[in-house]
């Protein structure tokens, strides 16, 4: 049972993906990091306050609105998302921009649809759109994306740049 419940907590981000549902207005949507210290207030109409939650000081800001942010808890770094999520178009441009690391309000990386997939065949079609993987999240220094094909990628949170592969992908 146990070996069952893990496989369906694993497919539920895939299942949500084919079912193709549009996605809901731009909103205000407040993002915490691991620890709760620091959040990201992302707001359609005066961009991304990063803050310490307790003191409510803004750090730092980006300006423009993500659908999905993830903060840092040293208040120092963030990663924002594509705002198609894990969906792209079936015309997609390989440049796009899926996801991209901050630092103190500087881009200091991006990682486009060419980087992250090995090959337009792993991506998975759907409905109306390809889905390319999901964000699993900020651990320590560093941010992990799960691929359509199933790699784990761990990205350097200073830099954007590649630091390991795991799974599918990493054994072609």
């Amino acid at each position: 049972h146990m070996r069952k419940s893990l496989l369906i907590l694993l497919l539920l981000p895939i299942a949500g993906a084919i079912a193709d549902s549009p996605l809901p207005p731009a909103s205000r949507t407040i993002f915490e990091s691991p620890s709760g210290k620091i959040e990201a207030i992302s707001d359609p109409k005066t961009g991304i306050q990063i803050r310490d939650t307790s003191t409510k000081k803004v750090l730092w800001r980006i300006p423009e609105w993500h659908r999905q942010v993830f903060v840092a808890d040293d208040g120092v770094h963030a990663v924002t998302i594509y705002n198609g999520l894990n969906l792209l178009p079936v015309d997609y441009d390989p440049q796009t921009v899926l996801f991209t690391f901050w630092r103190d309000g500087t881009r200091v990386g991006d990682v486009t649809v060419a980087r992250l997939v090995r090959t337009p065949e792993s991506l998975q079609r759907t409905e109306s759109h390809f889905y390319w993987g999901d964000p699993i999240g900020i651990a320590g220094r560093s941010f992990r994306v799960r691929t359509a094909d199933g790699a784990i990628q761990v990205y350097d949170l200073s830099t954007g740049t590649l630091n390991a592969e795991q799974g599918a992908a990493a054994n072609p």
